[in-house]
């Protein structure tokens, strides 16, 4: 195995590529600017290499095996785990953090050309502050000094889908006005990228409130989605926080919060629900099991049981 393959010589890349292909060679790298060229039609290394993208890791495996849902949702990036040891470190390193997660985006844009590595990086801080579409995303990187119409914002985010840096998810229900709602994958870069928008971390060292929720409750979606064997679908239109699809029919809606679900907001998030012809309504709370009637009601105990379930259902837990 040759580990950041991208400052290894493009001079050894004829020597790799005369060898016989016996046994195994694996290259690991995070540069974007390399990946491309490996693949280029005049690349020694074409027909030889095979593409594929290592991506985070399950939430239901990191929640398996650390019991704690806010802990497992920062380690789905694994770098993370030699640093955060719990959910306070987040806000004790915000400065350390948010250096790291910026020296990470720099090297996957390597060698680019600069102003292009700046407007990816623009594009990750508005994400970071909650501008999900195109149109939200084209106002923001104006105010940034970088004059892209929403059309164009479209391609670039593609590329950063492609790249596995952010999530392009569907948009459930009748009053939606756009299709997808994107997002930076990562917590972590999501929550620092954040810290830089909204606090700027880089020079202040200080990090206060962090959006852990919307965080949380994506990474539950996908849980639940993993679950169900379905996909998953956001409703901010209705303000709701998962729906789960098979097809284009949703099967269950979920409200997600870190804190206590009160009778108002059970009673609210349920009607929302309805009315947006969800079939099933689940309550999920990290605190305690909601105590208000749903189709499903999940604390975190439940939750950890459902990581369980999923885990060993795919026979790699011991």
């Amino acid at each position: 195995m040759i580990d950041e393959f991208q400052r290894l010589p493009e001079s050894y890349w004829d020597v790799i590529g005369s060898v016989s292909p016996n046994g195994k060679l694996l290259l690991v790298g995070s540069s974007f600017r390399i990946s491309k060229k490996m693949f280029d039609s005049r690349s020694p290394l074409l027909g030889l290499v095979l593409p594929y993208m290592l991506g985070l890791i399950h939430y239901s495996d990191a929640l398996y095996t650390v019991k704690n849902p806010l802990l497992a949702m920062i380690y789905i990036d694994p770098w993370t785990i030699q640093f955060v040891k719990n959910v306070n470190e987040i806000y004790e390193k915000a400065y350390q953090l948010y250096m790291v997660t910026k020296g990470l985006i720099g090297e996957i844009f390597e060698e680019e050309e600069r102003q292009l590595t700046l407007l990816y990086e623009a594009i990750l801080l508005s994400l970071a502050e909650g501008e999900w579409n195109t149109a939200l995303i084209s106002g923001s990187l104006a105010s940034k000094g970088f004059n892209i119409p929403a059309s164009t914002v479209s391609s670039y985010l593609d590329t950063l889908v492609n790249m596995g840096l952010v999530d392009k998810i569907k948009i459930y229900g009748e009053k939606r006005k756009a299709r997808w709602y994107y997002k930076i994958s990562s917590p972590i870069i999501s929550l620092m990228f954040y810290a830089e928008a909204k606090y700027n971390v880089s020079f202040t060292e200080e990090a206060r409130e962090l959006p852990m929720g919307r965080e949380l409750q994506f990474v539950i979606g996908k849980m639940m989605a993993e679950r169900y064997g379905g996909t998953l679908a956001y409703s901010p239109y209705e303000d709701i926080d998962v729906v789960i699809m098979k097809g284009d029919k949703p099967i269950i809606g979920y409200e997600v919060k870190i804190g206590e679900i009160d009778r108002s907001e059970a009673e609210r998030a349920i009607e929302r629900m309805r009315n947006a012809g969800i079939p099933k309504a689940g309550l999920i709370s990290l605190k305690d099991k909601p105590k208000y009637n749903a189709d499903e009601i999940i604390g975190p105990d439940e939750l950890i049981q459902i990581a369980n379930e999923i885990t060993k259902s795919k026979g790699v837990a011991p």
